[in-house]
């Protein structure tokens, strides 16, 4: 027991060492200036430690967690050798309408034990939320929102309102002091108010995706409502990625798709983070209006992708006389293979051709 003690007692010293040291390096570095003699890392701050925990647990259940929670955001999140550690600035360091709040925390989560370490900056203990008199006399500063104001767009985008009948409700609430927002800082605050109230969730694995789509499997009354009317996954082998197939619309959009004899398709790898590519569906009238009638997410654009997507078109009872698209083979195949090339003519959009030639 003795010698237990010891070893464990040394390993604690050990790793507090390492500590320091790292402690110490990382501080060297902030000193470091560049060929100009400027000081790249900026002005070293003053940790002083005010709080220590036995466990994470503790912590997060302390009033300074909390505190740090509501009253913080994360701006650094690093891993060391001694500590898994985040610095949390205050809310208003950036605070539109208001001086930078200088008041931050380090949490340091220690790797050699089950303790966290809680530092402020020069041990300072309250915020300082100073108004900026200069803002409102600065026309190129960031548009100050009011937490009125904050409210009044949350119950707009519940509605689904556009951005200008939002802005119509701003001005009859009577709500702006000395000056509008921009457009663009109209549209960008919607954007962030309907994130908000829809937030996003990680899907990591099939079995997440199929209790996601299945949320929205029903047919809804609405005939404008999105949901997900046909799907594939494909994750039996385990030797092989899986594949997958999800395709979007809305009872308005199904009934036109099932009637069309002119179908056209296209499929982009812009329009989301992940990489999978994005096919769009849909039909032009005589005057070359498009109308997207159809959005579909998978895991391939391949002859086999392609394929669910016209099988969910043909078990609506319909087999369009006429194809557009690009000219990929894989399109080719599976029209195919579903519809058949002697019952489907295939015709290449004339961008295409245009720039093949040219």
């Amino acid at each position: 027991t003795t010698s237990m003690t010891s070893d464990s007692d040394s390993d604690y010293s050990d790793a507090e060492e390492i500590r320091q040291v790292e402690i110490g390096n990382h501080a060297d570095r902030e000193k470091q200036v560049n060929d100009d003699g400027i000081n790249v890392r900026g002005k070293d701050v003053n940790w002083v430690e005010v709080y220590r925990y036995a466990t994470a647990k503790e912590f997060h259940d302390s009033e300074i967690g909390i505190k740090i929670v509501e009253e913080f955001t994360v701006r650094k999140d690093r891993e060391f050798n001694y500590a898994d550690v985040k610095i949390h600035h205050c809310k208003y360091s950036r605070r539109v309408g208001f001086k930078p709040c200088p008041w931050m925390f380090k949490v340091s989560f220690l790797t050699y034990n089950s303790e966290v370490v809680v530092e402020t900056n020069d041990g300072l203990e309250h915020h300082v939320h100073d108004v900026d008199e200069e803002y409102e006399n600065n026309p190129g500063a960031v548009f100050k929102w009011t937490d009125e104001m904050t409210s009044i767009i949350e119950e707009s985008e519940k509605s689904h309102n556009k951005p200008n009948f939002t802005l119509r409700l701003l001005n009859e609430a009577n709500v702006f002091i000395s000056r509008k927002p921009t457009k663009i800082q109209l549209y960008n605050k919607c954007a962030a108010i309907r994130k908000k109230l829809n937030p996003s969730k990680n899907i990591v694995n099939t079995h997440q995706m199929r209790q996601k789509i299945s949320e929205f499997l029903e047919t809804p009354e609405s005939e404008v409502e999105g949901f997900v009317p046909y799907w594939e996954i494909d994750d039996e082998d385990d030797d092989l990625s899986p594949r997958f197939c999800i395709i979007f619309a809305t009872k308005k959009s199904q009934a036109k798709l099932s009637s069309i004899d002119f179908l056209q398709t296209d499929a982009t790898y812009r329009l989301n983070w992940q990489g999978y590519p994005v096919f769009v569906l849909g039909t032009s009238s005589p005057t070359g209006k498009f109308y997207a009638l159809a959005a579909a997410v998978a895991s391939n654009e391949d002859a086999d992708a392609w394929s669910s997507i016209y099988r969910y078109v043909r078990n609506l009872d319909n087999s369009p006389k006429v194809h557009l698209a690009d000219g990929a083979t894989a399109i080719t195949k599976a029209i195919d293979n579903v519809f058949g090339l002697d019952k489907c003519e295939r015709n290449m959009c004339w961008p295409h051709v245009y720039r093949f030639f040219s």
